[in-house]
């Protein structure tokens, strides 16, 4: 004998039938919710994906890591990831409903090259240090915005420099910020950053970390 919902089942016929008729309410009500995550990036974000992983989106499988919490119609909160072609990628939604590539997730995959050998690591210094200030007001904006003493930490990038001195792509590739506002704002500065052209067109990457705390430290190798 078992009780469901406060209705006495006497007949295992009628509890499968009863169980039957919950599993397939849930189902209709994670249709409803679960939709908006899967719906949202599928509309939003998926051109996105294909561009960044250079894949079909037919070949591209989706996993939600985080689903908001909040009873919203959007996706506001939420995490996904997306597969396909050998790569992967993770994806946030932020608070305007956009569906952001999740840098602190990302590995660049490469060691630097070409560095001294088609462009002087001097002259990649000098580039950076004439932005040092714009990547510090990242900091600088996100800490006046949550005034936060807790925020704090070092963010490590590395970008790829094509024949032309302009940045290809740059991703961060470790961080004990963990702050994406301020991740992805250094990584938005990055890649619009010009640099004298390599030797022989050749292709170079570089990285580069910086330290934030209270103080702004100074750039660090």
């Amino acid at each position: 004998m078992r009780y469901f919902v406060g209705v006495r089942i006497e007949s295992r016929s009628a509890w499968k039938i009863a169980l039957s008729a919950v599993e397939a309410l849930a189902g209709a009500m994670c249709l409803a919710s679960c939709a908006t995550v899967e719906g949202s990036f599928h509309e939003n974000g998926m051109a996105r994906a294909v561009t960044d992983l250079s894949c079909p989106s037919n070949l591209l499988k989706l996993g939600v890591l985080v689903r908001n919490e909040h009873g919203r119609s959007d996706c506001r909160g939420s995490r996904v990831e997306i597969a396909g072609c050998g790569k992967s990628a993770f994806y946030i939604c932020n608070e305007t409903g956009d569906w952001l590539r999740d840098p602190a997730s990302l590995s660049f995959g490469i060691e630097p090259r070409g560095v001294d050998e088609f462009l002087a690591k001097s002259d990649i210094a000098d580039v950076v240090t004439s932005h040092d200030r714009e990547v510090r007001r990242c900091y600088k904006d996100r800490l006046d915005q949550i005034r936060s003493l807790d925020l704090r930490g070092k963010v490590w990038v590395a970008w790829a420099i094509d024949g032309e001195g302009k940045v290809l792509e740059a991703n961060v590739t470790k961080t004990t910020l963990h702050d994406l506002h301020v991740e992805n704002c250094i990584v938005l500065q990055v890649r619009g950053w010009s640099f004298p052209k390599p030797l022989g067109g050749n292709q170079v990457v570089t990285r580069r970390s910086w330290t934030f705390d209270y103080i702004f430290r100074g750039v660090d190798n």
